[in-house]
């Protein structure tokens, strides 16, 4: 006779299972978990880039998802997400803004004390004429005022 002829085979079969997918739906769990960090440690320089903006992230991501298995291929794309943006790629992170040429917050500059910087283009002066700024100083061309529609 065996010790365990007295426990009902459906019990412990039944516990034992139990324990058993209990256990294997710990390992399940765990190694999904594992799975995403291992991508997102990959994919790393990706994600890096894409939070700083870098202008050639789609360079960053081929180079990273291609090579990023070697060591090289995944520095290369890490350093390629770390590098700084040319001032002429968003210009906007390299401006700051300007302080209103009146000296007043909300209120426009005047409309003489456009900025060198400007793009060539028409503006209003201070006769309330549209005269051509070329990009560096006022021109004598001016546009003629609207013509009235009313009858």
């Amino acid at each position: 006779t065996h010790r365990f002829d007295h426990i009902p085979l459906r019990r412990v079969f039944m516990a034992n299972l139990s324990s058993v997918v209990i256990a294997s739906a710990g390992a399940a769990i765990g190694g999904v978990v594992l799975v995403i960090l291992a991508i997102a440690l990959y994919m790393l320089p990706t994600i890096v880039g894409s939070v700083r903006k870098v202008v050639n992230i789609g360079s960053v991501f081929a180079i990273n998802l291609f090579l990023g298995w070697s060591l090289v291929g995944w520095v290369v794309a890490l350093a390629m997400a770390l590098r700084t943006n040319p001032p002429h790629a968003y210009p906007q992170m390299w401006q700051q803004e300007p302080a209103p040429a009146s000296g007043v917050p909300g209120v426009p500059p005047h409309p003489m004390s456009v900025s060198p910087a400007a793009p060539p283009g028409w503006y209003p002066d201070a006769q309330g004429v549209t005269r051509w700024w070329d990009g560096s100083q006022w021109t004598s061309t001016v546009q003629p005022p609207p013509r009235s529609t009313t009858p």
